[in-house]
């Protein structure tokens, strides 16, 4: 009997025994899927996923694996490092208690070792640079990390997932970018042989010139630019270039659109832009011009003629201008006008500056060089009363005055004369402008005693 009780006791043990080893390879099979399965979801940071095969939340866990600093830059950054992620499972490693109630397997995770990348490079231009020194990137860092498990509810599940916390170290990671290449400008402005910078201003120049100066940052790095111009003139948009890397200034050299001209008088406001639109820098100057200064007639009784029909028209060699009065008009002396036959034979008409004309008569200017000057001094009465004799006619006569008048900021002596008869009346005057050196100028007016005045006082001083 003892001995039937005794083989029935070993016999039970031994099932137990079959039983217990069972459960205890189940359980190590459970253990290895469930490792993989989490860690899956721990590389790819869908952490909802992954707790699933935690003992419980967690939610310090939860926060490393999810990127919201409220810092774009360093949450797609920890996006990027994510993206390398990798991870083994050591299945060699596991262990289990016989019972199969617990357990633990070794795992190894591994990615770009984005410190070497931080450690190699100060500054980035931009996100993408980062992205691509990290696809560069050959060096890996490695987290170990050791799972325990518990049989729970018949099921494998992980009661340190605390120890996952520290794979993502990556998720505050902070990098120096360069911005825009407006954020790297020290100074900007027009420059060349023709600009004045204490005026903002070209003379006479057939090129723009415009220089901008970077600091380190945008020195370092190649950028796309381009510019535009709003001016008195079409100037087209330029196409997009490159600053090459190392080089510390933009320059901007515009030649006017045709060959051997001068850009007209304006304003001119350059834009300068990044390769994406972003303003660099804008600036405006202004352009002008000189009036070419003519040169003295060798002939004295060959004038400069004033060619210009605008108002006020400026006498050569002085600063005395002419303001034509309302209702005159300043004659072409240089054209069809001296062939008219009333002034064909006026040689002061003739070898006129400028003559203007209007309703109350008609004068002319005459330049006078020093020693044609000195004559006219000594002589202008004489001068005047024969010319104005020359004009009488049968049955008219003719009186003589010698009147002060204010011209051009001088008191000036005129020889006017009238001539009366015939039911009219006909004024005329002579007087001469002192403009320097000797030199001077005639005037010859005739027409009515009203044009005299108006005549005389068109002449001023330009300020």
């Amino acid at each position: 009997m003892k001995k039937i009780e005794s083989s029935l006791a070993v016999l039970l043990t031994i099932s137990m025994m079959i039983s217990t080893a069972g459960c205890s390879k189940k359980f190590d099979e459970s253990m290895l899927s469930v490792a993989d399965k989490a860690c899956s979801a721990v590389a790819s940071g869908d952490y909802s996923k992954a707790s699933k095969y935690f003992d419980d939340k967690n939610k310090k866990l939860e926060e490393a694996m999810t990127f919201d600093s409220g810092n774009e830059i360093s949450d797609e950054i920890a996006e990027m490092v994510l993206s390398t992620v990798s991870y083994e499972v050591d299945e060699d490693s596991y262990e289990s208690d016989f019972p199969g109630k617990n357990g633990t397997v070794d795992v190894l995770f591994t990615y770009v070792d984005y410190e070497k990348v931080l450690d190699d490079t100060e500054i980035f231009k931009d996100i993408e640079a980062f992205e691509t020194a990290l696809d560069d990137c050959d060096d890996k860092i490695e987290f170990s990390v050791t799972l325990e498990f518990e049989k729970q509810e018949d099921k494998a599940v992980i009661v340190n997932s605390d120890d996952l916390i520290d794979l993502f170290s990556f998720n505050d990671i902070e990098i120096e970018l360069a911005g825009l290449l407006g954020d790297h400008v020290v100074s900007s402005g027009f420059t060349g042989v023709e600009y004045d910078q204490s005026t903002n201003t070209y003379t006479d120049t057939s090129v723009l010139e415009f220089n901008i100066s970077l600091d380190e940052v945008g020195t370092e790095f190649e950028w796309e630019y381009y510019y535009s111009f709003d001016a008195p003139i079409f100037l087209d948009d330029s196409d997009l270039l490159t600053k090459s890397e190392g080089e510390s200034s933009i320059s901007v050299t515009v030649t006017y659109p045709n060959t051997d001209e001068i850009f007209d008088d304006g304003e001119y406001t350059i834009n300068v832009y990044d390769g994406e639109g972003n303003i660099v820098c804008s600036d405006e100057c202004i352009v002008t011009h000189t009036e070419p200064e003519p040169e003295v007639p060798s002939n004295a009784d060959m004038p400069f003629y004033v060619t210009s029909y605008d108002s006020p028209a400026s006498l050569y060699g002085s600063n005395i201008i002419v303001n034509v009065p309302s209702g005159w008009r300043i004659e072409p002396t240089d054209g069809d006008y001296l062939g008219v036959p009333e002034h064909r034979d006026n040689t002061y008409i003739q070898n006129a500056v400028i003559v203007i004309s209007g309703r109350e008569g008609i004068a002319s200017v005459t330049y006078l060089t020093a020693d044609r000057y000195s004559t006219f001094q000594s002589d202008i009465q004489s001068r005047a009363e024969a010319m104005q004799a020359g004009a009488v006619r049968d049955g008219e006569t003719i009186s003589y005055s010698q009147v002060e008048r204010e011209i051009a900021g001088q008191t000036v002596i005129c020889y006017d004369s009238c001539i009366s008869g015939n039911g009219d009346e006909y004024y005329s005057t002579m007087f001469l402008i002192d403009i320097g050196d000797g030199n001077g100028y005639v005037v010859l007016f005739g027409g009515s005693s009203q044009g005299i005045e108006q005549c005389c006082a068109s002449f001023a001083v330009q300020e």
